[in-house]
């Protein structure tokens, strides 16, 4: 099942009566969402706190594009450091909607991928990629948990 903030950009939404009725633009294969989710759902311990920091995580995910295929459709736009615009309205929705929620607060804001996020992978996102990148999503998520996962 597909979150709100994967459906709302991609809507057309019309009028009909005193209702609103969405109709699918186009089929967008995987999305930024769909990564982070699987990221989450390959790490071995969920309930660990994750550090959150938007230039870092930019940075780290700008450092793997060319590694990956599964972020090569990741735009980045390089400034002092590399910004995603995609990549924070990801990080945006799943916080929104309780899939990575606040865990604490330690140097940056602190989160944890909550049990849905194996779910929503699962039901929804897995079936998007093919068995190479969920491969990739695998290594990619023991390098995240490296970098981002905060030691007790």
């Amino acid at each position: 099942m597909a979150t709100i903030g994967e459906i709302l950009p991609y809507m057309d939404v019309s009028r009909q009566s005193s209702r609103q009725v969405f109709k699918p633009i186009k089929d967008l294969g995987y999305l930024m969402e769909d990564i982070l989710v699987g990221i989450g759902s390959f790490l071995p311990n969920r309930g660990v706190d994750i550090s959150h920091d938007d230039v870092k995580w930019a940075q780290f995910f700008y450092e793997r594009k060319s590694k990956y295929s599964v972020l090569k459709n990741v735009q980045f736009r390089i400034r002092e450091f590399p910004e995603s615009e995609e990549l924070d309205q990801a990080y945006s929705n799943l916080v929104a909607t309780g899939v990575l929620f606040w865990g604490g607060m330690a140097v940056h804001p602190l989160h944890q991928f909550s049990p849905a996020c194996k779910i929503c992978f699962e039901s929804y996102s897995k079936k998007l990629f093919n068995n190479k990148e969920l491969a990739e999503l695998q290594k990619l998520s023991l390098e995240f948990q490296e970098r981002f996962v905060q030691s007790s």
